[in-house]
Formats: C-alpha cells, sequence, structure tokens
C-alpha cells in the first residue's frame, strides 16, 4: 500500500510547504476554512461536519444549495466570508498550478541540456 504522501495532491502542495509565501498562504486558507466551521456552527448552530463541508463548498464557489445560512447575522457572516475566502482559494489554486508549471518547465529544459545519446557502439 503507498504512503498518502505519495498521492498526487499532496505532492503538489509539498513543495508549498517550502516556500514561505505559499505556506502563508496555505496556513491562512486552512485558518481561514477552520475559523469559518467555527463561526457557522454557532450562527447557524450546525454540526462541525455540516460548518465545514459548507465552508469548503462556498470557499471553492461550488454552492451546491444544501446548506444556506438561515438567520441575519449568519447571511451577513456569509457575504465577508465568500469575499475573503474565494479570493484566498484562487490565489492558493494559481500558485499550486504555477509550481506545477516550473517544475515540469525545469525538467523539460533539464532533458534538453543532457547530451544525446550516442550511436556509436
Amino acid at each position: 500500500m503507498r504512503p498518502i504522501s505519495d498521492l498526487p495532491v499532496f505532492r503538489s502542495l509539498a513543495p508549498l510547504w517550502h516556500d514561505p509565501e505559499s505556506r502563508a498562504l496555505l496556513v491562512t486558507v486552512l485558518v481561514q476554512v477552520t475559523g469559518g466551521t467555527v463561526v457557522f456552527s454557532l450562527i447557524e448552530d450546525w454540526s462541525v461536519i455540516d460548518s465545514f463541508y459548507f465552508c469548503v463548498v462556498t470557499s471553492t464557489t461550488i454552492g451546491y444549495g444544501d446548506f444556506t445560512p438561515t438567520t441575519e447575522v449568519g447571511r451577513l457572516v456569509c457575504v465577508v466570508y465568500i469575499i475573503i475566502s474565494v479570493g484566498l482559494v484562487v490565489a492558493l489554486l494559481s500558485r499550486i498550478a504555477m509550481g506545477r508549471v516550473e517544475r515540469r518547465a525545469a525538467a523539460i529544459e533539464h532533458r534538453k541540456s543532457e547530451p544525446a545519446p550516442s550511436l556509436d557502439a
């Protein structure tokens, strides 16, 4: 059985941890989702799992609509949460994509710089 760190999603996130700006962005997204989970579970009286699900679905702009804030405070918090979380998630996904593109370009450059195999035998 392969270790979980071999899964593609973790291989994509691992280089982020070595870049201080990317690490700060990743931690900020995790704190934002955790904070939103706590806030929505208190305001809307949802379970922690339901609140976490709502935060992830909302911040990734999927928005199934199966959970929606019903209180006025919850709706106002949701507006602020959406504005902040969508920007953070887009920035994080952009960092992940750019890192993958840069690693791919470096691998192609490395292959180009290797000498061609000799046909003399």
